[in-house]
């Protein structure tokens, strides 16, 4: 299969052949048949097919993820996460939160709470999941210590369900403190 065959899969009206599509190119990644530059550029002007969240949530750490992280340089990848940011395009936000598990899973939360404080605002629920996910695991796989610390600067200006996700394995007196 080529990256012309998975253009056909992410046009198709289908969302379990758009789905075969994003895990052809998660593969691709992972087994580094492709630059890892051209599968993310790929990627990124595949949006359009990529427009649901399970699409985003199992394909963007292994793709986008890695990119920011190998082949960015800092002025580069600056601005690519903020255009991602400031897309009006709900789906290209989440695939902004969500690439940050790559770098949540080898003990980096830097990426996921600059965005996150960028989304405190955001209008959209899947955001507010999205986010509050990523916080989570930043609690489990970093520290739970420099969750708490975003949280007693930022729980106060985020939406409920942000929150909510964020704090879902504290204990039970953690959770009714941040609740407040």
């Amino acid at each position: 299969m080529i990256l012309d065959d998975v253009d056909e899969l992410l046009k198709n009206k289908y969302h379990e052949v758009r789905l075969a599509g994003v895990l052809v190119l998660v593969y691709f990644a992972q087994k580094k048949i492709y630059p890892l530059d051209k599968l993310a550029h790929f990627y990124m002007n595949h949006v359009d097919g990529i427009n649901n969240w399970d699409l985003v949530d199992v394909s963007s750490e292994h793709i986008i993820g890695p990119y920011i992280d190998q082949c960015l340089i800092h002025d580069e990848r600056v601005r690519f996460i903020n255009n991602c940011i400031a897309s009006p395009d709900i789906w290209v936000n989440r695939i902004i939160i969500l690439a940050s598990f790559y770098q949540i899973k080898q003990g980096n939360e830097k990426l996921t709470f600059y965005i996150a404080e960028r989304f405190l605002i955001h209008k959209h629920d899947l955001i507010h999941k999205a986010v509050g996910w990523m916080l989570r695991e930043v609690g489990k796989r970093c520290s739970l210590d420099i969750l708490r610390g975003f949280l007693n600067t930022h729980a106060q200006k985020m939406p409920r369900t942000m929150l909510r996700y964020a704090i879902e394995k504290m204990s039970p007196d953690e959770r009714r403190h941040y609740m407040k």
